[in-house]
């Protein structure tokens, strides 16, 4: 944008006057005329005096005005009354063109810098699916499908931004939800194998509140829970309250929507290059840009590769994320934007739980080593590969219609083999504990259709969604457990031999879920200061 022009105002102290006599006149300047002027920065009085000399015109009079001033000198062509514009600038004087066509060197009223109109050009982002370079986000699309300012839209909502992400660096998206109000991102504690996040007290991850890029992510079970990689979103928002007219059967405390990096239109390149402690190692990389002339193709990749133990002994949080988008923008009416993801994760972690006796009480052998692994090194790990691949896509009919489709496919494996403790025994350094092993895959494809009307009566304004979405889900579990040895929680004895659990495969279980869905929502404006959600569901 262009910005008006300023002026940078300094007052002048005292009434000065360059005079010979009471006041002195330059002889008359040849006007229009450009000269080649070298005169260094430095003391006022000299550089007029060279200025005199280089312009061929007689310089006197008393220094009273020009003492202690000084001037940033003049370089280059310049005609003669824009060189001495340009010697006084800053001065606190100026001249004045006299009846016999002099210039007369006056002090001025007040030392005014007139600056030429300045180009400022940038981007700025605040859309509810792109980049937002600002703390605060003014726009979402989880709460109602559409492009939606927050404040226009009656319901709690709140936004973490990449920037705040940034600046907080979580290291899971429980994390990043910790200055969330009403919502407990880690609601089973700090673990690295899986968000577990409660809204206002209810469950939102097994009951179907996690959501990425507005479309559901299911699990069947604790176990099955989608991890998500922080550096690979865009921004978290959350939507508290019920939600399920435009997304279906739902938390009743809300859902958690995560939106994926997508493309840009400016050149991109980040790598980032960590450490930490428990001997922690972090690379990761974030590249985007145009990949054509005429910017109807745009690309993003993210990449992150992690090597790391974490606060507990022998407990491992490594990973591997890769990233790739890709935008095509045929015309300002239509896009494609295809997200594909994949990442595989490598953890030994048991549960954090400590007995109380030994921790918040004291035991009569001590404290316990808060780092103290309840599991056996040679037995727990906790594997988990998933990827997807989706597109959304949107193309403007007309000036009232919008279609907009969204689609993803997923799958997601996991194995795990775990031993964690549940009790402290009554000689108070002996905890029981117990072993399970099995492995789980779960398939998610989903599809959105929806057509967006924007259209104005009188002083309301409508904007309403009609749409239909589907999904299938399905999960193939095995496994089982049992109680195995107690270990002493004082001085652990680990590389026991726990092969005696396969004998307790004992879960083989299928499950499917079904789902279609046919929406109707219609957000009115009244007199642009009253709005109304209004909404039906039939699932």
């Amino acid at each position: 944008m262009t910005s008006p022009s300023r002026a940078l105002r300094a007052r002048t102290l005292g009434l000065l006057l360059l005079s010979v006599q009471p006041l002195c006149s330059l002889p008359v300047f040849a006007a229009g005329s450009s000269q080649h002027y070298s005169i260094d920065a430095g003391p006022l009085d000299a550089a007029l005096s060279r200025f005199g000399a280089q312009a061929g015109i007689t310089m006197a009079g008393s220094s009273t005005l020009t003492a202690g001033k000084n001037t940033q000198g003049l370089q280059g062509d310049f005609s003669t009354e824009a060189g001495l514009t340009q010697l006084l600038l800053g001065s606190g004087l100026t001249y004045q063109r006299q009846d016999d066509g002099s210039l007369l060197l006056v002090p001025s009223s007040s030392d005014v810098l007139e600056l030429a109109p300045t180009a400022i050009s940038g981007t700025a982002y605040d859309t509810s699916l792109g980049r937002n370079d600002g703390l605060v986000a003014s726009r979402t699309m989880s709460a109602n499908k559409t492009d939606t300012s927050i404040m226009e839209t009656p319901q709690s909502i709140s936004v973490v931004t990449r920037k705040q992400i940034d600046a907080q660096q979580p290291q899971s998206i429980g994390q990043v939800l910790r200055y969330t109000a009403g919502v407990n991102g880690e609601a089973n504690g700090v673990d690295t194998r899986r968000d577990t996040i409660s809204i206002r007290g209810f469950d939102a991850t097994t009951g179907g509140g996690i959501y990425r890029d507005g479309l559901r992510q299911y699990s069947f079970a604790n176990q099955s829970r989608a991890v998500g990689e922080v550096y690979g979103l865009e921004r978290v928002e959350v939507l508290r309250g019920p939600s399920s007219v435009l997304y279906g059967q739902s938390s009743p405390g809300g859902m958690v929507n995560v939106i994926s990096k997508r493309p840009t239109d400016e050149p991109l390149h980040e790598l980032v290059v960590q450490a930490g402690s428990f001997d922690r190692k972090q690379l990761a990389a974030d590249f985007g840009g145009p990949l054509s002339d005429d910017g109807v193709l745009s690309y993003r990749l993210t990449g992150l590769w992690r090597e790391s133990g974490t606060q507990i002994d022998y407990a491992r949080d490594d990973r591997q994320f890769i990233a790739p988008a890709i935008s095509w923008r045929p015309s300002e009416d239509t896009s494609l934007t295809v997200l594909a993801s994949f990442q595989k994760d490598r953890n030994v972690l048991g549960y954090y739980a400590l007995p109380r006796i030994g921790t918040l009480d004291s035991s009569r052998y001590g404290r316990i080593a808060t780092d103290r692994f309840v599991g056996d090194p040679d037995f727990d790990k906790y594997d988990v590969e998933q990827w997807s691949l989706g597109y959304q896509f949107e193309h403007h009919l007309n000036d009232i219609w919008t279609f907009r489709q969204n689609a993803r496919y997923s799958r997601s494996y996991q194995e795990q083999r775990t031993i964690y403790q549940y009790g402290l025994d009554d000689d108070q350094r002996t905890v029981g504990r117990f072993g399970y092993l099995g492995h789980e895959e779960v398939k998610n494809a989903l599809l959105d259709n929806h057509f967006q009307a924007q259209w104005n009566v009188g002083r309301f304004e409508h904007t309403t969604l009609v749409g239909i979405d589907l999904q299938h889900a399905s999960t193939n579990q095995l496994g089982g457990g049992n109680v195995v040895d107690p270990l002493d929680i004082y001085a652990p004895v680990y590389h026991q031999d726990y092969s005696d659990l396969d004998a307790f495969y004992d879960i083989n279980q299928r499950r499917q879920l079904d789902q279609v869905g046919v929406y109707l929502s219609e957000q009115l404006k009244f007199d642009d200061h009253w709005v109304f959600n209004l909404g039906g569901r039939h699932d």
